[in-house]
C-alpha cells in the first residue's frame, strides 16, 4: 500500500484525447479506464460505464510534469509525431518510480499504438537513490528534446 491509501498501482495516471468537447472523462467519480472510485459510493459503475476511456494509461503514482508532441527532424522519422511524457517520480509507492521520460507511439491518425515505453531513464538506482530529477519536457528549435 502506497501512502495515498489507493495502492501502488491505482490510479494510473492517463492521456485523453480532450478534442471531445464537453466529453465526460470520469474524474473525480471515475478513474482509469472507467473504474468507479468508492469514494463517492458509486461502486455500481453506472456513473462510470459512458465516460470517455483514456487513450493510453501509465504507470501510477509517477507525476507527469508535462508532455510534448514531437514534430522535430532530429531524432529518426518514426520518432515524429509521438507523444513524450515527462515523469517526477513517486515518493509515495512502497517501491518508488524513478524520474523518467517516456514515449508513446501513435499512428499516423494520432492514435497510440500501445503504452509508453521508457525513452530516457538511470536517474535513480535500484535503492531509490536519486542522482538527476526530470523537470519536464520541451522541443527544441534544432529538433532536440529537453
Amino acid at each position: 500500500m502506497d501512502a495515498t491509501g489507493w495502492g501502488t498501482n491505482v490510479p494510473p495516471e492517463i492521456i485523453a484525447d480532450l478534442g471531445q468537447n464537453g466529453g465526460d472523462f470520469g474524474w473525480p467519480y471515475c478513474y482509469g479506464d472507467r473504474i468507479p472510485d468508492a469514494t463517492f459510493n458509486n461502486t455500481t459503475g453506472d456513473r462510470c460505464k459512458d465516460v470517455i476511456p483514456p487513450k493510453v494509461q501509465m504507470q501510477a503514482h509517477s507525476a507527469p510534469l508535462g508532455l510534448e508532441f514531437y514534430e522535430g527532424t532530429a531524432f529518426p522519422p518514426e520518432y515524429r509525431n509521438n507523444i513524450f511524457v515527462a515523469f517526477h517520480g513517486s515518493w509515495n509507492r512502497s517501491v518508488p518510480r524513478a524520474t523518467k521520460f517516456v514515449r508513446v507511439k501513435l499512428d499516423d491518425k494520432g492514435q497510440p499504438l500501445g503504452g509508453a515505453q521508457d525513452f530516457i531513464t538511470g536517474w535513480q538506482d535500484e535503492k531509490g537513490r536519486r542522482n538527476g530529477r526530470v523537470a519536464g519536457v520541451v522541443a527544441g528549435a534544432d529538433g532536440s528534446i529537453m
